[in-house]
């Protein structure tokens, strides 16, 4: 009776129409009045309505849907808390999990994700990422960088040199640098990075104490 409180649905869950990317509201006709005021002009079409309104009859489909979800939510969370991890409890086709609670150390074994016993202490030091760089200034003019980057491969795996350079004039400074990855389908490999700077206080003169 509240004439301030929306429920709302998607089909994308239980009917399985996500990419029709539809749905439905329930709510008061002064709000649902104002929404078809800014929606857009063809938000839905013909036939995603009509799969739409074609879902909502077919409760078989559903209640199959709410079996399957009812016996596999239940089994993964049983599967996963034998690895050590915790499950926040739910009713949906989503699962929470803890991982930062995981005790052991985490491995891969062809592709497969493995909890090993062992020292938490080893699993902390897998956080530590490492990173160095070299950077060398000619005439305070031209510049000429390299870098290492390294992460624990069960954090990332992002490993990768750069090359850069870069050159300033008056008060414009331009830096380049080139990224390679050395593992393989890296999504950083041969990126090109560029920076351009202004430093708008140069030449300024510095107050004379006297």
């Amino acid at each position: 009776d509240s004439d301030n409180v929306i429920m709302a649905r998607t089909f994308s869950k239980i009917h399985g129409l996500a990419g029709l990317r539809i749905g439905w509201g329930y709510m008061p006709l002064a709000i649902a009045d104002a929404l078809n005021r800014i929606r857009g002009p063809f938000n839905l079409s013909a036939p995603a309505i009509a799969a739409g309104a074609a879902a909502i009859d077919d409760t078989a489909h559903m209640e199959a849907a709410f079996a399957h979800n009812e016996t596999w939510n239940a089994w993964l969370t049983t599967e996963i808390g034998k690895l050590g991890l915790t499950v926040t409890p739910s009713v949906g086709n989503f699962l929470l999990i803890h991982f930062s609670d995981a005790p052991g150390n985490v491995s891969f074994d062809n592709g497969n994700v493995i909890v090993e016993p062992g020292s938490p202490l080893r699993e902390e030091l897998r956080e530590i990422n490492l990173a160095g760089g070299l950077e060398y200034w000619y005439a305070d003019q031209f510049a000429f960088r390299t870098g290492y980057f390294w992460e624990h491969y069960t954090k990332g795996n992002r490993k990768y040199f750069t090359l850069g350079a870069g050159v300033k004039y008056s008060i414009f400074s331009l830096d380049l640098s080139y990224l390679i990855a050395n593992t393989q389908r890296s999504p950083l490999a041969n990126t090109l990075r560029f920076t351009l700077g202004f430093k708008f206080d140069k030449g300024k003169k510095k107050p004379v104490e006297g």
